[in-house]
């Protein structure tokens, strides 16, 4: 068994065979511009799945079960129930040990060609913004919100009925083309909505890059900068987290230490003031005094006993 793709690998359209399990409906049957074609499978079993491509991106919703996947390029992925994935266009993929394990997916592979209809649900700029949502260099797995679920629940309910009812109810494909449409939707807004949150561990990381800069007036631009985070995301991260901005943050660390150094020393305001990163000994009284409702005099003084 090759750990990599062969060279020919085969591209699945929506004219090839998925499997006796799987069923199939091509975006032209379900009048989807934008889509080659959706399926889903009816049993919950293994089943083979070897080394293969799509000229589109294929997203595959994980509704029940588990099934690793491997790729021509990057780290083996499992896919978990209540996950999605997409995988680029072009590129080699299987199931792991060339099998997909007992589980409920719904898979969409995009239609990648430029000569594609210009009608469809989407107008252009709504297609050019999923296109740009939806577009990734690698395999990557993400949680599906509730309703999310909910819409992948009635997209493989209505694919694995249509066989039977399709001439009894005119409605079916139209609602195959909406929850199409909105799953796609809510796809691509999840993934916008994890773009905008701030990575792992950035509020500790912006408190340790400013405590240790203090005595530089270092602004939240570049704090933001320095750590790769946008400066409203970094704002919204740290009101989360602190019940405060970096702005008010950085200001009461300023004001602590300068406390510390007109508590313990006999140095100048201004001194104090340009050891915390402030611009002047007028600026250090006026923020010592909002923050602490005292000047920097009173609080020498009460260590003095005076």
């Amino acid at each position: 068994m090759s750990d990599k793709p062969p060279a020919g690998c085969p591209i699945i359209t929506s004219a090839d065979s998925l499997g006796r399990d799987d069923v199939v409906l091509s975006g032209a049957q379900l009048s989807c511009v934008g889509l080659d074609y959706v399926s889903t499978n009816t049993r919950f079993t293994a089943h083979p799945l070897g080394w293969h491509s799509h000229r589109g991106a294929e997203l595959i919703f994980m509704l029940r079960g588990a099934s690793g996947y491997s790729f021509a390029q990057g780290p083996e992925l499992s896919l978990t129930g209540g996950h999605f994935l997409i995988i680029p266009p072009g590129m080699a993929h299987r199931g792991s040990k060339n099998i997909r394990e007992p589980s409920t997916v719904c898979a969409m592979i995009l239609d990648s060609r430029d000569g594609s209809p210009k009608e469809g649900i989407f107008t252009d700029r709504e297609t050019a913004w999923l296109q740009a949502s939806l577009s990734t260099d690698f395999p990557r797995i993400r949680p599906m919100t509730p309703a999310m679920r909910q819409t992948a629940k009635w997209l493989h309910e209505g694919l694995t009925r249509q066989d039977r009812v399709a001439g009894e109810d005119p409605t079916l494909f139209a609602n195959l083309r909406l929850q199409v449409s909105s799953l796609l939707l809510h796809a691509a807004q999840q993934i916008r909505q994890q773009a905008r949150l701030p990575p792992p561990g950035v509020v500790e990381r912006a408190k340790g890059l400013m405590v240790a800069r203090l005595a530089e007036p270092m602004t939240i631009d570049e704090v933001a900068d320095r750590l790769a985070c946008g400066r409203t995301r970094l704002f919204h991260a740290f009101k989360r987290e602190t019940g405060m901005t970096p702005v008010d943050w950085l200001q009461r660390q300023r004001v602590a230490t300068a406390l510390e150094l007109l508590q313990r020393t006999d140095r100048t305001l201004t001194d104090i003031a340009n050891a915390v990163g402030l611009s002047s000994s007028a600026y250090l009284c006026h923020i010592v005094k909002r923050y602490t409702g005292r000047p920097p005099g009173a609080h020498r003084r009460m260590v003095g006993g005076g």
